[in-house]
């Protein structure tokens, strides 16, 4: 049996948040109101508690038809960056000094990284939209974000499993579009997860606009993400079957299916972490289950080796 407590998507058509002061001022109020969604009763503490991350949608706004890499924060020096130092101080500060030394050396490590190669462009739900002048450290929201989750779980006394799900596009914010650069940040983030006690997985995406599909082709493939996370053992992968569905919809559904068995089988019988993300959709008011005449093969798997199957909302 699994739970899962997803992060409060933000309402359509909000404002667009113009100063930093803006963005950080909204960032402190939805961290206050807290990342669980319900309340976990006692008899569920003990269960795996799956959460979606942030996220964020890619940033096109430097690729022309020259295709130019996006513009990095390091090349644009007059920017306005948002300061989150308040909110993560006070979230550090919760941590046992045991954990604080290694979370600050990988929070570090992620920080140079980003500076070095860093994307602008980054706006993580539940915010909205950014000024295209402020710039938002994805290594700071994400771990302001994580550091709140744990602060949550613990002060509950969760003891089950904990994995949070995060969108590849955390890696192209940090790394910039090097798949080299993201084994970099996945290094960091899986000394961040073992420190507070979590595994992280990262889902396939699809893209419904070519020119995505053309610039970012790894965050759509399983076995790129896989060679990405495959060396460190808190990082795992998301299998979203309605994606897979939909990026395979020129007759090859049947392989697609069959090569995320294979890779759950993999994944699962070296150790690491794996979800199933089954979402209600497409005329699935349910989900996609063990019948569904391609992908059931992959929650029949999933449910024999005991892994996660979760059914999320369409708009994850």
């Amino acid at each position: 049996m699994v739970d899962q407590y997803y992060l409060t998507l933000p309402s359509s058509g909000g404002d667009k948040l113009e100063t930093p002061e803006n963005v950080e001022a909204k960032i402190s109020i939805s961290l206050k109101e807290g990342i669980l969604s319900e309340p976990i009763s006692t008899n569920e503490l003990g269960l795996n508690c799956v959460v979606h991350g942030p996220f964020s949608s890619f940033d096109l706004r430097s690729y022309g038809k020259d295709g130019k890499e996006p513009e990095r924060r390091g090349d644009v020096p007059a920017i306005k960056e948002v300061d989150l130092s308040n909110e993560l101080n006070v979230r550090f500060n919760s941590l046992t000094n045991e954990q604080k030394a290694p979370f600050r050396k990988a929070y570090w490590g992620l920080k140079q990284m980003e500076a070095a190669n860093g994307i602008l462009g980054y706006e993580p739900t539940p915010l909205g939209r950014l000024d295209s002048n402020i710039y938002l450290s994805a290594t700071d929201y994400l771990s302001a974000f994580l550091l709140e989750l744990s602060f949550e779980l613990t002060r509950i006394k969760h003891s089950g499993n904990r994995t949070v799900v995060l969108h590849p596009e955390t890696l192209f914010y940090i790394a910039g579009n090097s798949k080299e650069n993201m084994s970099l940040v996945a290094k960091y983030l899986n000394e961040i997860a073992g420190v507070l006690k979590y595994h992280l997985v990262f889902e396939n995406v699809v893209f419904v606009k070519n020119t995505y599909k053309k610039a970012f082709p790894w965050a759509e493939n399983m076995a790129s993400l896989k060679r990405i996370i495959n060396s460190y053992h808190n990082l795992g992968i998301c299998i979203d079957v309605m994606h897979l569905l939909r990026i395979s919809q020129n007759g090859n559904q049947e392989i697609m299916a069959q090569n995320a068995v294979e890779l759950l089988r993999d994944l699962s019988k070296n150790g690491k972490p794996v979800v199933i993300h089954a979402r209600a959709s497409n005329g699935c008011a349910e989900g996609i289950s063990s019948d569904h005449e391609v992908m059931g093969k992959v929650i029949s798997e999933a449910y024999k080796r005991g892994i996660p199957v979760v059914y999320e909302p369409d708009n994850y």
